[in-house]
């Protein structure tokens, strides 16, 4: 009897439901709340106006707006968190964010915005995330989403006057080059996500003046080459991933003076060379993947300077079996323990 009466007040709970409330919808980040309004999927083309000064959160998402006028919520000085996914935004005015001292999530993801202005976010000095996530989570220290999007270029002063911006994502755009000067004023970030776009290459200083960025990814581009002292000014980066680009090569002094390193990823890519000294000064690097790529020797010292404790991932790559691969398996058998390489032997050899 008792789950009957369960059952029955389930079917009423949804047959009463109005269909267009927030539930019935898109979920909320709105808890009930008289700070809060929620107004995700109500067919709005635009920001409504007279909202109340009050609010501290505000909740547009899978609506129509298409753009964000200048001062359109220049008057909810007291908003933290702006949720703007899933709309139809191709353009963001100057101003669009201005007197807004307080926010701290701004989420744009999702969208049609192929370029995000110098100055968009001037000013927003309490913004301390960039982020892909769309769901609300428990922790309003701060976000911004701008990626599923079509942005094609980073310029120079984007995010100028974030001090206080830790993570930015910029995935699954359509990215195609970073201007010298667009991650510069960003002193406390700790991730920055560029993986899924159309890089080719990354300049020398692109990453200058993150002194504690610790997360850097850059997987599944088109880069294929990397530059020496890309990331040497990064001292507390411990995450590196390349993965799934066109890299063919990697130089000496590539990834040098990395003190925090411990895991970089390089599988997936087309690397057929590793110069001697590429690796120097890792000390804490505990894993490098270089699985499925063109390889089939390394130079002598490729491996030199890497610390003992390391794991090496060398699996999907046509080694030749000779005797200078013979001396390189023997002498550096410890990093390859447990794993299963195939092994090309040349024809003169068998």
């Amino acid at each position: 009897m008792r789950i009957k009466l369960r059952h029955l007040l389930m079917f009423l709970i949804i047959i009463l439901k109005k269909p267009n409330t927030p539930e019935a919808g898109w979920f909320c980040s709105c808890a009930p709340s008289p700070n809060c309004k929620c107004l995700n999927n109500q067919g709005l083309t635009s920001i409504p106006q007279n909202l109340p000064t009050s609010f501290t959160r505000l909740d547009l998402k899978r609506n129509k707006i298409a753009m964000i006028q200048s001062g359109a919520i220049s008057n909810l000085t007291q908003l933290k968190v702006v949720y703007l996914s899933y709309n139809k935004i191709t353009m963001i005015k100057p101003g669009a964010f201005a007197n807004l001292p307080q926010l701290q999530v701004l989420c744009l993801s999702d969208n049609h915005i192929t370029m995000i202005q110098a100055g968009t976010f001037t000013n927003l000095t309490h913004l301390k995330k960039v982020v892909p996530v769309l769901e609300p989570d428990n922790n309003d220290s701060g976000r911004l989403s701008l990626s599923w999007n079509q942005i094609t270029m980073i310029q120079a002063g984007t995010f100028g006057n974030l001090p206080q911006l830790q993570n930015l994502h910029m995935r699954d755009n359509q990215i195609k080059m970073i201007e010298e000067g667009a991650f510069a004023n960003l002193p406390q970030l700790l991730v920055l996500s560029l993986s899924s776009n159309q890089i080719t290459m990354i300049e020398a200083g692109t990453f200058a003046n993150l002194p504690l960025l610790q997360t850097l990814s850059l997987s599944c581009n088109k880069i294929q080459m990397v530059r020496e002292c890309v990331f040497v000014s990064l001292p507390q980066l411990q995450l590196l991933w390349l993965s799934d680009n066109q890299i063919t090569m990697i130089q000496a002094g590539t990834f040098a003076n990395l003190p925090q390193l411990q895991d970089l990823r390089l599988f997936n890519n087309q690397i057929t060379m590793i110069q001697a000294c590429a690796f120097v000064n890792l000390p804490k690097l505990k894993r490098l993947d270089l699985r499925n790529n063109m390889m089939s020797a390394i130079a002598p010292l490729a491996f030199d300077s890497l610390p003992s404790s390391l794991t090496i991932k060398l699996n999907g790559n046509p080694w030749q079996c000779d005797c200078k691969m013979a001396l390189f398996w023997l002498t550096k058998f410890p990093f390859f323990k447990d794993q299963t390489i195939n092994i090309t032997i040349p024809v003169r050899l068998m």
